[in-house]
């Protein structure tokens, strides 16, 4: 048996909202990146059920202020702070996160697996991540992941027109800004000229 990953439906189903609208990106070798959205307008939606544990992230952009909410993660409760509109929130997939939503919410859910990250950080020649730097439960101000998000609504307005090109540059652009910057101090950014990996792939083309 296939088990579900968080985006899509199966993602939806937590939050009661069943086959929830999802951009699934296909452009990061051997995983998959993509991006749902959860809508609810009504309130008082209560706890959500379990996701299956898996070694991957959600980075949710809450486009909707929630200012009534509780967050519980490996069975502990976390947090129940308000966040405001157009702030980051990171959710590890291995620490079982529950919440218990009583406002209305409009979201979108980045599923980065662990694995997609340290491709970044391979292409890099940079340490391998083991996980993400941030407080669960807190709000960010993060206006990259901000903007990202906020670009792929139309996307999901009119998904026919949707550009699967585009949705591949946004959420890779999205998983190297997570990377590089909840990652810690593993990626090694090169202002001009190769990587080290990049001079010998080239000196192999020359020979």
């Amino acid at each position: 048996m296939v088990k579900t990953r968080a985006f899509g439906r199966g993602l939806g189903d937590h939050f009661q909202l069943g086959d929830a609208p999802a951009l699934i990106s296909r452009a990061l070798r051997k995983t998959e990146l993509a991006v749902t959205q959860l809508k609810r307008d009504e309130p008082n939606l209560g706890m959500t059920t379990p996701i299956p544990t898996e070694d991957a992230y959600l980075v949710a952009l809450q486009v909707r202020e929630v200012p009534d909410h509780e967050l519980w993660m490996d069975d502990r409760w976390i947090s129940s702070d308000p966040f405001p509109a157009c702030t980051t929130t990171i959710y590890d997939l291995r620490r079982n996160p529950l919440a218990c939503v009583r406002s209305p919410f409009h979201s979108l859910h980045f599923y980065l697996p662990l694995r997609a990250l340290n491709v970044i950080a391979e292409e890099r020649e940079s340490m391998a991540i083991d996980d993400l730097s941030y407080r669960p439960g807190t709000g960010i101000d993060d206006p990259v992941v901000k903007h990202l998000g906020l670009a792929l609504l139309p996307a999901f307005d009119n998904p026919d027109q949707a550009s699967l090109l585009f949705v591949d540059y946004v959420t890779m652009a999205l998983c190297v800004h997570v990377a590089d910057h909840y990652g810690g101090e593993v990626l090694r950014v090169v202002r001009g000229g190769l990587t080290p990996r990049q001079e010998r792939r080239a000196k192999e083309m020359l020979y």
